[in-house]
């Protein structure tokens, strides 16, 4: 079972995906960040089941991740304050 954790700071998104899982031994992920516009505004890739993000240049707001993991794309919001 694979798990994953957004976890909203005050200048930084950070995601980590964590549990077994057959896609890598090393829990290897990709991870985009949309606005509203579906521009892409900020990107991080992972080879240890985590990517911190700053968020500092981002406009308050909703926004949108894409986190590419193996062959699934999970899509999770987020607010910047």
């Amino acid at each position: 079972m694979v798990s994953l954790v957004v976890s909203n700071y005050a200048n930084a998104v950070e995601i980590v995906i964590t549990g077994e899982t057959t896609v890598s031994e090393s829990n290897a992920f990709r991870v985009e960040v949309f606005d509203h516009a579906e521009q892409m505004v900020k990107s991080g890739e992972s080879k240890e089941g985590k990517v911190l993000l700053d968020t500092r240049g981002l406009r308050p707001g909703s926004y949108f991740l894409h986190i590419y993991y193996g062959k699934e794309v999970i899509r999770e919001q987020i607010l910047i304050q």
